[in-house]
């Protein structure tokens, strides 16, 4: 708890603008609303730059992913072509097929990358953190109620990790992601089964 407390007082005010906008993000994704994607961009704009400066170069890539994927999203999410926006729905099985074909590739590379080109004292974890994540939020663009389900299980593992390196704070704030995605989970599921039935 004090090392808690002692890391609450030494977080700087560019992460705390990272911590309620990152916690704002998976908020409004709950809600299915589009302006999520510009709080989770801003969010993933300072980790970016944050990790960077602070030597943490696998974190860094995945935040600039998520700056990148969070404007895909926002612009796939909106109005086109007259259309109304575009509905949530479940993963196909070639959905299915392609998401462990993505987080295998990217596993495999992440790890080789994080193994032989960098210090990592954890390559295999921080790779398959990484890599449910990174699927995870691709599905979200595409509004798929299986994105929750990869992006807790990155969560599930990455507590541990954060723990084992020592930051608590990233820890609480995946908890918060973790918590509040479970709960966008059923929230999307539900807005299926009212969508199905019209009730």
């Amino acid at each position: 708890m004090q090392d808690i407390i002692a890391q609450f007082k030494q977080t700087s005010v560019p992460e705390w603008y990272a911590f309620v906008l990152g916690i704002a993000q998976v908020w409004l994704a709950r809600y299915n609303l589009r302006v999520n994607f510009l709080a989770g961009a801003s969010s993933a704009g300072i980790f970016t730059w944050l990790f960077m400066i602070s030597g943490l170069y696998a974190e860094s890539c995945l935040n600039a992913y998520y700056v990148v994927i969070s404007f895909i999203g926002y612009w796939m999410w909106g109005v086109s072509k007259g259309k109304e926006e575009r509905i949530i729905s479940v993963c196909s099985k070639k959905d299915h097929i392609r998401g462990f074909l993505a987080l295998t590739g990217l596993f495999i590379g992440q790890y080789l990358i994080l193994r032989y080109f960098t210090d990592s004292t954890v390559p295999q974890a921080d790779a398959l953190v990484s890599a449910l994540a990174w699927v995870g939020s691709a599905l979200l663009i595409y509004r798929k109620l299986e994105s929750w389900l990869w992006l807790s299980v990155s969560n599930v593992l990455a507590i541990p990790l954060l723990l084992y390196k020592s930051l608590q704070l990233s820890a609480i704030l995946t908890l918060v992601f973790l918590v509040v995605g479970m709960m966008g989970y059923f929230t999307w599921r539900k807005q299926i089964f009212v969508e199905k039935t019209g009730d």
